[in-house]
């Protein structure tokens, strides 16, 4: 092998030219590339900084001389003052007149190092402008420390910049040095520790003489009173926890009506998984444990805030035994907990005092004091939105008009529909009742009622019950239906199975307790069927899939961490009504609906238009095609059960309606309805309604939601269309097609369907159902035993029959069995109700023995004796007759002129001689008629012997 030989070539640097080499000068190139990459850049940044950061820096010293704000208001949409806010509620008092749990539990919570920061976290800072660099600008994080928040909230505004942050860092350093030198002016000469102290302290009086706290509470001394009717000076550790984890978001958990968010919940479910009412014992106990776990397991090794939440969830999530039965004690916590364990790993408290601030949180209440407000949670869902959306800067701006979407005269008919059947909803053992009613066409909350009377204290009527998380009973299976619509080859009319099923160790049931067969899903749904419902959960893909789906809905409340299973599709997730609200607007429309938003425009005190709604619309999540099958289904009263009917009769308009229950178990051991729902919905609209117990007790027994809200939702229709405020319409079948499918398999009609079995329905145009139907095989069978057609059969006794070969709409056929079970069991006979004629399972094999007996001894046969055509009988006489049979003779009955004169039952007989009397009617006229002889065999032959008689006297 000849190897080729490599060349290389001289890379020249520099080229060789005659003469001496030139040196070059590499100090001016570095000199220029040091000027170019270090000082120009940081002549160019100086300027920036001294523009836009330093020259519209304000003046420090204005923090001394904070104005008031001015009154901001609410309004409806047409202008009715709902709620005048920000007239401050505020008593400044001095950093020695605050308790020092107040300060402590501030501090752990927003700044823990605030005792020893210059005022500003540069590791924070640092750790932010990494973030920020890295997400070129977007999603700014902060690193605020108290002075800096301090600084935020009095002299700057809460934009998300990097030119405000720059100016909050630079504010919070001078605030520290303008401090520092006020009380040098003031106390003279005081050591450096003293000094710095001071300034710490007296930033802190600032902060917490300042801040926002909810309810209109400026500052710590406010929000002590109005909340706990006392002094800041006097607040205790729990208390003080309360109040500091107020500042970051006052309404989103406000202690009067997001009290679970804020202050954690003990929820008690029993084995199976059902929720438990917390009755005052049962409450008590659950308390008790809590407190022995928290008692008997050390914290002490815990040293972070996630290690603590990490062992404390798992700590406060056990089972225990209470009279004979067992139960599941968890513990959520909330935004306080949070700041107790903060204050626990920082050092502020011991292990004893956080347990004891843990139980008696269970049992605080809140002071109430009246307002003047309209449609009171309203109002605070929106000071909640605007904080959340828009920060509460512009609320602290003052002089606002914030114009809402409420119309508060649909409010007014609302809050006077709840009160009108106030009397009904008690008698079924509920105190209280909620409903919000959207228009989908813009996402405005047009009226939106919390509680029955917001001030009755007697039904804790401050609650929200429209933010408040309850199980929705029965109200998402048209969510998870709608889902299976997309994802599968269904119709209206595609049969389901409600029958006994097994789910693990589980054998979940219906509200029942009873089990319908093989019915269309549109009866299911409208039904309200759990067993269906069940199966549909395994068909849209199980928990994964709804958890994802339900988000995408708009749903919030669903836990990550909570593992549901199969009760999911029953409604054992806890939701938000206004969640609920949202996700049936994407039922109302055919494609994306709007976003709620209560805001319609935010004015400032000189008439500019700070804010101004633009639609915007969410996500497709359910298709037009599968909202107008679900509509199809909810819009017909006729697919309810008929004792439901009546509560839903409304005239002249359409309405969508699903109702929901949910349950809870009591200490009895009994399961009794706890909350009570009620969806409405149109083209244009969703309406919502509910009724139970706010602080979650049981109705009554046999309550359910639509009984409980009907009256209720019929009032409120009444009168919006009794003034012409609602139009009738319906949503348009768009993706959609007719179709004929086959009533018992779901497939498309074929010419080999039975025409009996086919049924006309519409189906998503992008999931038609599957075109083979041959499920049906038709057979003859012997009429006399339905068995196998044998050599003797005559075709007078054929019969023709059905072999049916199960199908099931369960992924990978996971049903099949208890089809198969129930199809032997009373499966059969409803197969043969619905198509008319025998159904088998198996084509039969085993000819009817009987047809040999017939062949050698023939039929039944009956032979009138001692009597011949003409002969005279009397109107009371007797006639002997023989009968014969190769079965059993079960009956012989006697007519004369077509009426029965005697009946005689025989038992093991095959033959029948008989003498027997009889009495002829008077119906029947002298002379000529017939006297008839009839027998019946045990398998169901009969045979007959007449003669003509002459009919002469009585006796």
């Amino acid at each position: 092998m000849i190897k080729r030989k490599k060349s290389f070539r001289k890379i020249k640097l520099f080229s060789k030219k005659r003469g001496r080499p030139r040196k070059k000068n590499h100090i001016k190139t570095w000199i220029f590339l040091f000027l170019f990459l270090f000082i120009f850049p940081f002549i160019i940044g100086s300027i920036w900084f001294y523009n836009n950061i330093w020259v519209p820096l304000p003046d420090i010293s204005e923090i001394e001389d904070i104005p008031f704000s001015e009154t901001s208001r609410i309004v409806d949409r047409n202008g009715e003052i709902l709620y005048e806010l920000y007239e401050e509620n505020r008593s400044y008092v001095d950093y020695d007149e605050i308790s020092i749990n107040m300060i402590n539990a501030l501090v752990a919570i927003e700044d823990r190092n605030f005792w020893t920061n210059p005022g500003i976290d540069v590791r924070g800072i640092i750790r932010a402008g990494v973030h920020d660099i890295v997400n070129l600008g977007q999603d700014l994080q902060g690193a605020s420390t108290l002075t800096q928040q301090l600084i935020k909230n009095l002299l700057l505004t809460n934009e998300q910049t990097i030119e405000r942050k720059l100016q909050e860092i630079v504010l919070a350093i001078n605030l520290n040095g303008y401090i520092r030198q006020q009380l040098k002016n003031s106390y003279g000469n005081l050591d450096d520790e003293t000094l710095d102290k001071k300034v710490k302290e007296k930033i802190i009086e600032l902060y917490l003489n300042y801040v926002f706290l909810g309810n209109n509470s400026y500052g710590v001394e406010a929000a002590s009173d109005t909340y706990f009717s006392k002094s800041a000076e006097d607040l205790n550790i729990l208390e003080s926890s309360i109040i500091a984890s107020l500042p970051r978001s006052p309404s989103s958990i406000n202690p009067y009506n997001n009290v679970i968010e804020l202050m954690g919940e003990v929820v008690v479910n029993d084995e199976n998984g059902e929720l438990v009412h917390l009755e005052e014992d049962i409450k008590e106990f659950a308390l008790e444990q809590i407190q022995i776990n928290l008692d008997k397991s050390s914290m002490a090794f815990h040293n972070s805030t996630n290690s603590v939440l990490n062992f404390l969830r798992g700590l406060l999530n056990f089972k225990a035994e209470y009279n004979g039965e067992e139960y599941n004690i968890k513990y959520k916590i909330g935004r306080k907990d949070l700041v107790l364990i903060r204050m626990f790993v920082d050092g502020y408290i011991n292990q004893e005092e956080f347990t004891k601030a843990i139980i008696d949180g269970a049992n605080i209440s809140f002071v109430k004091k009246d307002v003047n407000i309209k449609a009171p949670h309203f109002v605070f869902n929106v000071i909640e939105y605007l904080e959340k959306e828009y920060s509460s800067e512009i609320l602290k701006k003052g002089g606002l008009t914030i114009r809402t979407s409420l119309d508060y005269s649909l409010q007014q008919k609302a809050e006077a529909s709840i009160r009108e059947n106030i009397e009904n909803i008690n008698e079924q053992g509920a105190n209280n009742a909620s409903m919000i009613y959207v228009d989908t066409n813009n996402g405005d909350i047009l009226s939106y009622v919390g509680s029955a009377d917001y001030f009755n204290e007697d039904i804790d009527g401050n609650v929200d019950m429209i933010k408040s998380i309850r199980q929705p009973g029965s109200t998402l299976k048209p969510l998870i239906y709608a889902k299976a619509f997309m994802e599968n080859n269904f119709t209206p009319e595609t049969p389901i199975y409600d029958i006994p099923m097994r789910i693990g160790g589980n054998r979940p049931n219906n509200s029942d307790g009873q089990f319908m067969g093989i019915m269309p899903l549109s009866k299911a749904l409208a039904y309200s069927r759990n067993i269906p419902a069940i199966k549909m959960y395994f068909i849209v893909g199980q928990e994964k899939s709804l958890k994802k789906f339900f988000a995408d809905l708009g749903f919030t409340s669903f836990d990550d961490d909570v593992t549901y299973g199969y009760p999911m599709a029953l409604g054992s997730g806890e939701i938000k009504m206004i969640n609920l609200a949202n996700a049936y607007s994407h039922l109302s429309v055919n494609g994306s609906p709007p976003k709620i938003n209560p805001i319609l425009e935010i004015t400032g005190n000189d008439g500019s238009i700070l804010y101004r709604k633009q639609i915007e619309r969410q996500k497709e999540v359910i298709s037009p095609g599968a909202s107008y099958l679900i509509w199809k289904i909810l819009s017909d009263i006729n697919n309810m059960p008929s004792s439901w009917r009546s509560n839903f009769v409304f005239d002249g308009i359409d309405f969508a309606l699903k109702t929901g229950t949910s349950n809870i178990r009591t200490n009895s051991g009994n399961s009794l309805p706890r909350d009570g729902w009620l969806v409405s919905y149109t083209p244009n609209s969703v309406g919502i309604f509910w009724a139970g117990n706010t602080r979650g007790e049981a109705m009554n027994p046999g309550t359910y939601g639509g009984r409980v809200n009907a009256p209720v939702w019929k009032t409120f229709f009444t009168k919006l269309k009794d003034e012409g405020l609602i139009k009738n319409s319906k949503i348009n079948p768009v993706e959609i097609k007719n179709v004929s499918i086959n009533e018992i398999t779901g497939k498309l009609a074929s010419s080999n369907t039975l025409s009996n079995l086919i049924v006309n329905t519409v189906a998503h145009i992008k999931s038609i159902p599957e075109k083979d139907d041959s499920s049906f095989k038709s057979i003859y069978v012997d009429t006399l035993c339905d068995g196998a057609v044998s050599d003797n059969t005559p075709s007078s006794d054929l019969k023709q029959a059905y072999l049916i070969e199960p199908e099931t709409i369960m992924p990978s056929g996971r049903d099949k069995n208890d089809v198969i079970q129930w199809r032997k069991n009373t499966g059969i006979n409803k197969y043969s109700e619905i198509i008319g004629a025998p159904v088998f399972i198996d084509e039969p094999t085993q000819k009817c023995p009987e047809r040999a007996i017939i062949a050698n001894e023939g039929y039944i046969s009956v032979s009138i004796e001692d009597l011949d055509d003409l002969d005279d009988l009397l109107r009371k006489d007797s006639i002997k007759y023989f009968v014969r049979s190769p079965f059993e003779i079960t009956n012989v009955k006697i007519f004369v002129g077509g009426f029965q004169v005697s009946t005689q039952d025989f038992s093991g007989l095959r033959k029948v001689t008989d003498n027997r009397d009889f009495s002829v009617p008077r119906t029947v006229r002298f002379g000529r008629t017939t006297l008839q002889v009839k027998a019946t065999d045990s398998m169901g032959y009969t045979a007959s012997d007449e003669v003509v008689i002459n009919l002469t006297g009585e006796n």
